[in-house]
């Protein structure tokens, strides 16, 4: 699926990923499955990513960007 290969030093860019991910999700409105179906992804591995336990393929990031209404440069936390 989208389970590239990370390691332990990657987490917390993982975690802040997640964050940022469900901090537009919810100001665009949408739910965990609703996010998932549009995407494409299983909820549960959705729930994964936000949680920061799972990375999404660079190449599904134009769809998110997409489904949650923003660029993809959005996507990623501000330092």
């Amino acid at each position: 699926m989208d389970t590239p290969e990370t390691s332990p030093e990657d987490e917390p860019y993982r975690v802040a990923f997640g964050k940022r991910l469900r901090a537009l999700r919810e100001q665009a409105g949408l739910s965990q499955s609703g996010a998932a179906r549009a995407i494409g992804l299983d909820r549960s591995f959705y729930a994964g990513v936000e949680a920061g336990r799972h990375s999404i393929a660079a190449d599904r990031l134009p769809g998110v960007a997409r489904v949650l209404g923003v660029e993809v440069s959005d996507l990623f936390p501000r330092s």
